[in-house]
C-alpha cells in the first residue's frame, strides 16, 4: 500500500542506532576462575551423557543415525540442556581434536592437543598427539580448555 501511494522509490525513514556495549575490566585471576568453573561444569555434564549413553545407548535410526527423540533422552537424565547433547555426541563420535592448558603436579605448565576423550568424574584419559600415547589428566590440574590449534 505505502509504494502505490507514496511511489517505487520510497523507502520508510530508518538510522539505525547501536547499542552501547558496558564493558567491565576484569583480572586473569578471575578469568581463570570462570574458565576452571566451566571446564568442572562441562566434564560434569559430559560424564553424566556419557554415562546416560553407556547404560542404554540411543537407538540408531535406518538411515543410521540419532534422531531428536533418542538425543533428548539423555539432555532429560543427565542434568543438562537439550542443545549440549548433540554437541557433546559429536565430539564422542568424531574424535575431535581440542588442546588444554595444564598444571601438571610435578609443577610447571603444559598445553596439550588431545583427543579420543573418555572422562571420568574425576580425571580425563586421552590420546596425546605431543607425547604420541595415551595420557591421564586430573581434571582440577586442566586450566582452560580450547579448540585444537591449527597444525
Amino acid at each position: 500500500m505505502a509504494v502505490a501511494l507514496r511511489g517505487p522509490g520510497w523507502h520508510a525513514p530508518f538510522e539505525p542506532v547501536p547499542p552501547v556495549a558496558r564493558t567491565q575490566p576484569v583480572t586473569a585471576e578471575e578469568v581463570e576462575r570462570e574458565a576452571a568453573a566451566a571446564l568442572t561444569a562441562f566434564t560434569a555434564l559430559t560424564a553424566s551423557v556419557l554415562s546416560v549413553c553407556a547404560a542404554e545407548p540411543p537407538a540408531r535410526l535406518k538411515s543410521g543415525g540419532v534422531g531428536a527423540r533418542e538425543l533428548s533422552r539423555p539432555g532429560k537424565a543427565a542434568p543438562c540442556d537439550e542443545t549440549d547433547v548433540p554437541q557433546l555426541a559429536h565430539a564422542a563420535d568424531t574424535g575431535q581434536v581440542i588442546t588444554i592448558a595444564y598444571d601438571p603436579a610435578s609443577g610447571g605448565h603444559s598445553v596439550r592437543s588431545i583427543s579420543e576423550l573418555a572422562v571420568d568424574p574425576a580425571w580425563l584419559r586421552t590420546w596425546c598427539h605431543l607425547r604420541d600415547d595415551e595420557r591421564v589428566f586430573t581434571l582440577p590440574r586442566i586450566a582452560s580448555v580450547m579448540p585444537a590449534s591449527p597444525l
